[in-house]
């Protein structure tokens, strides 16, 4: 959103009409207050009144948007609403920068990753800044478009050292051939978290329960049934 110094600017929401109304900054806030304690309302399936600290979080975070962001945090607070216990409301911007402007992540999967990220990570995105980069170079150099979109299923990968996943990618590419390792991680990411011991069990188990005559209808049982969901 932008602001005027009057402290107004075109309301988001209005913004694909040609005769779109000026509303004031409170206006907005007391509108966005309404709207996100009954979308959190309609998902919990009770009513909801927003705390007044929960009421500075978001005027805060009105004030400061660039007016690219709006949606996308606003979706992320609904989705997830302990995202407003965040130390403070420039967490959650400085999130949201860095992974769609900076790192360019579809709006869907940062939003998703905002969902379920530990709020240790959330709360130190300077520190998480680094291995993000690292886990994206990773996956574009390998090929693997939907890097945002793995850790947004199995977060638990940026814990870990990246020549962990070199070797784990390795070991995978070996069992199921480096064609399929796209499929695998779009839809079983968690094959990158996994314990390799259970990973070796998971696999046979498939195997046993399904009893597939071959290597291809295998993996096309494991990867479409999810064996890999942590």
């Amino acid at each position: 959103m932008f602001y005027s110094s009057s402290r107004s600017y075109r309301s988001s929401s209005y913004n694909n009409r040609e005769d779109a109304a000026v509303v004031s900054f409170e206006e907005q806030r007391e509108l966005t207050f309404q709207k996100v304690s009954k979308l959190i309302g309609d998902k919990k399936k009770a009513e909801v009144r927003l705390s007044s600290r929960d009421k500075d979080f978001l005027s805060e975070l009105l004030e400061k948007d660039t007016g690219k962001l709006n949606n996308f945090w606003l979706n992320a607070v609904v989705l997830r609403p302990s995202l407003l216990e965040l130390p403070s409301p420039s967490v959650l911007l400085a999130w949201e920068r860095m992974l769609v402007l900076e790192l360019e992540a579809p709006r869907k999967e940062a939003t998703s990753l905002l969902c379920i990220a530990p709020r240790s990570l959330l709360s130190r995105p300077a520190d998480a800044k680094g291995r993000l980069l690292e886990w994206r170079s990773f996956c574009l150099g390998k090929g693997y478009r939907s890097w945002c979109g793995v850790l947004a299923r199995a977060p638990q990968v940026l814990m870990q050292p990246a020549a962990a996943w070199a070797e784990r990618e390795e070991t995978l590419a070996e069992s199921f051939g480096a064609r399929r390792m796209k499929t695998l991680l779009d839809c079983s990411p968690g094959v990158m978290v996994e314990d390799e011991d259970v990973l070796k069990e998971k696999v046979t188990t498939a195997s046993h329960r399904k009893r597939v005559e071959s290597f291809e209808k295998l993996f096309v049982t494991i990867v479409h049934k999810n064996y890999f969901a942590q």
